[in-house]
């Protein structure tokens, strides 16, 4: 068996112990399926999400400091662990325009009615706290939250959300401090 075939094999079974620990947590990681007709995402394919590097960085940071097993986002933090590992991880300046990342808005949609909400994707601590429903800052540690980082614009979250349109992502506003 050559080097080559050796890692792909390495990496085949890297992402099935990965795959099969979220199902056994009960824990789902986000991908991207590609767009099928008419522009939707096609479910059926799964892709790995797309991170930047310094998002990666800080939500790792994140996960350092919430290490206890009481915490009741238990599972939201092993989402995020899960994501991170399953994450493509590029530079920021290379994150591709649709691609919903740390502080980004989006505008998602249910279903195929008119029910839109934005929502601007947060860490836990500039989580809205008190119901401001004109634009909800989402915590990354919350079902919405793990379901649209990485996701890029017309991907299905939850099953039956759509990403609508990301109205800021500041990597795309030459805000890479953010």
């Amino acid at each position: 068996m050559c080097i080559r075939d050796r890692n792909e094999r390495q990496w085949q079974i890297l992402t099935e112990r990965i795959a099969a620990y979220c199902r056994t947590h009960n824990v789902t990681a986000s991908g991207r399926p590609p767009r099928g007709k008419g522009g939707a995402r096609d479910e059926s394919s799964w892709q790995r999400p797309t991170l930047t590097g310094f998002d990666s960085i800080r939500l790792r940071r994140l996960l350092a400091t919430l290490g206890s097993p009481q915490t009741p986002t238990k599972a939201h933090v092993e989402g995020l662990r899960c994501l991170l590992e399953t994450a493509d991880t590029v530079p920021p300046e290379e994150v591709p325009r649709d691609v919903v990342t740390m502080n980004s808005r989006v505008r998602l949609k249910k279903g195929r009615g008119r029910d839109e909400m934005s929502v601007s994707l947060v860490f836990p601590a500039d989580a809205s706290r008190n119901g401001d429903c004109e634009l909800a800052r989402v915590s990354v540690l919350t079902p919405t939250g793990l379901a649209i980082l990485g996701r890029r614009v017309g991907d299905s979250v939850e099953g039956r959300v759509r990403i609508h349109e990301l109205l800021y992502q500041p990597e795309a506003a030459g805000d890479f401090d953010l």
